[in-house]
């Protein structure tokens, strides 16, 4: 049987410059790229005649989580200087998560504000930051 497995290798996440059009510019050297991670609150339903005295529970309102990743910091590149910018400002911007060709371009977009930002630094090894998007509304497969 022939895999369906495909590589991250070549995923790509871009970020909107808010202008109509909307001009989607790569984030330079990300790492590693994790999530949305979807979830939905637990609303508890039960009552004195639930099943064999277990609890019940139906699904509330759905979070579209964070989107995580992980850069090889430059503090001269404007990709990088921008995502410091927009945490501080608590920039609302589209965003895309681009999957590799052999996906057939794929994508993940969402709106988000960036939540975290932080630098990581050792005295053998590259500048680098690991930095937060909280997902704001749906984000869409597409």
């Amino acid at each position: 049987m022939t895999t369906i497995a495909v590589i991250g290798y070549g995923t790509l996440l871009k970020k909107g410059d808010g202008a109509s059009p909307e001009v989607f510019t790569t984030v330079a050297a990300v790492t590693s790229i994790g999530g949305p991670n979807l979830q939905a609150d637990d609303i508890e339903v039960t009552d004195m005649e639930s099943p064999s005295g277990y609890k019940e529970f139906i699904s509330g309102l759905k979070d579209g989580g964070t989107v995580d990743f992980e850069i090889n910091f430059n503090p001269t590149n404007t990709t990088h200087v921008g995502l410091l910018d927009d945490q501080v400002a608590g920039t609302l911007r589209n965003w895309k998560i681009v999957f590799p060709s052999s996906v057939s371009n794929m994508t993940f977009s969402f709106a988000g504000t960036v939540k975290t930002f932080n630098l990581n630094t050792d005295p053998n090894t590259q500048l680098s930051a690991s930095i937060s998007i909280k997902v704001s509304g749906a984000p869409a497969l597409a």
